[in-house]
C-alpha cells in the first residue's frame, strides 16, 4: 500500500512556541492563585489546565485556518483501529515499564540515593487514590486533554513545520522544544519521549498513534504515582538489592528491545498506517504501468 506524503504546514515554529509559553504562563499564574486559595497542589495543577485550551485556541486560530488540509491529513482514520490501538497501547505500557525499571535499577544500585530523604532499606508500598472527583479530573486532564493538545501542537504543527529542514532535524528539534515546555525534573524524559513520538508520527503518518501512546503513558503515571505510593531509599547496595537491580535492568533492556521492534513494525506495517486519501489512490491508479 503506498504511503501518502506528509502535508506541508505553513506556520512559524517560533510563533507557535511563543503562544504555548503564553498559555502555560497563564496556567502557572492560575495554579498559584488556586493553591493560595486553599486547593490541593495536584488539584490546582489539573484545574488550571483549562485556561490553556481557550488561550491556545484563540492564538492558534489564524494558523489553523491556513492548515485545514494538513489537520485533516493528521486525523485520517487508520486502516485498522484495533491494530493501531493494540500497537499504541503496548508501546505506551512498554515505555512506562522502562521508566519504572530504570528507576528501580537506579535505586537498587545506589545511583539515585538521596541524603535529603530518610534511608529506607526495604521498599514499602501502599495504595491510596485521591478522592473520586480529583482522580476523575486528573484522568480527564492528563490522560485525555493533555495528549490531544500536546500531540496536536508538537507532533502536528511544530514537527511538520520543521520537516523541510530534514527528518532528523525535525525529530530532534521538535523533541527539544517539547522538553523545553516541561519542568527541569522531567525535561530529559520529555525530550526522549518527544523523540519517540516524532519518529512514530513520521512512520505512521497520523497523530492517532502518538495520542494513544501519550494517553496510555500518562494514564499509567496517574495510577502508579497518584494511587500506588512507594518509599525506598537504600543507602548501600546489598546482594538482595543487586538481584533486584539486575532483574530491573534486564526488564528495562527487554522493553527497550520491544519498543525498537514496535517502531520498526510501525515503519513497515501498512495495516497500521492510515488509509490513503482518495486523491492519492486515483493518482496511483492513473499512473501508466511500466
Amino acid at each position: 500500500m503506498p504511503r501518502p506524503e506528509l502535508p506541508e504546514v505553513r506556520a512559524s515554529v517560533a510563533v507557535i512556541m511563543l503562544f504555548m509559553f503564553a498559555a502555560f504562563f497563564a496556567r502557572s499564574w492560575l495554579q498559584t492563585y488556586l493553591t493560595k486559595a486553599g486547593y490541593a497542589p495536584a488539584f490546582a495543577l489539573d484545574l488550571s489546565f483549562f485556561v490553556v485550551l481557550p488561550i491556545t485556541a484563540v492564538l492558534m486560530w489564524p494558523i489553523m485556518r491556513e492548515n485545514v488540509a494538513a489537520m485533516r491529513h493528521w486525523f485520517r482514520p487508520p486502516a485498522s483501529w484495533c491494530r493501531l490501538l493494540a500497537y499504541s497501547v503496548l508501546l505506551g505500557v512498554a515505555l512506562r515499564i522502562v521508566y519504572w525499571a530504570g528507576l528501580t535499577a537506579g535505586l537498587a544500585f545506589g545511583q539515585l540515593y538521596s541524603s535529603n530523604f530518610p534511608t529506607v532499606a526495604t521498599a514499602q508500598f501502599w495504595f491510596s487514590c485521591p478522592a473520586p472527583p480529583a482522580l476523575a479530573l486528573a484522568i480527564l486532564v492528563r490522560a485525555v486533554l493533555t495528549p490531544l493538545l500536546e500531540e496536536f501542537i508538537h507532533r502536528g504543527y511544530v514537527f511538520h513545520a520543521l520537516l523541510p529542514r530534514g527528518n532528523a532535524q525535525a525529530i530532534i528539534l521538535s523533541a527539544v522544544l517539547f522538553g523545553a515546555l516541561h519542568n527541569t525534573q522531567t525535561m530529559v524524559l520529555a525530550f526522549l519521549f518527544g523523540l519517540l513520538l516524532a519518529v512514530m508520527t513520521l512512520n505512521l503518518r497520523t497523530l492517532w498513534g502518538p495520542i494513544i501512546v501519550h494517553a496510555t503513558f500518562n494514564l499509567a503515571a496517574i495510577f502508579d504515582w497518584d494511587c500506588l505510593h512507594a518509599s525506598w531509599n537504600p543507602a548501600a547496595t546489598t546482594p538482595r538489592h543487586a538481584v533486584i537491580g539486575s532483574v530491573a535492568l534486564l526488564t528495562m533492556l527487554l522493553c527497550i528491545a520491544l519498543i525498537i521492534t514496535l517502531i520498526r513494525l510501525g515503519k513497515a506495517g501498512a495495516q497500521i498506517a492510515p488509509r490513503p486519501d482518495a486523491s492519492s489512490i486515483n493518482e496511483t491508479n492513473s499512473q501508466p504501468a511500466r
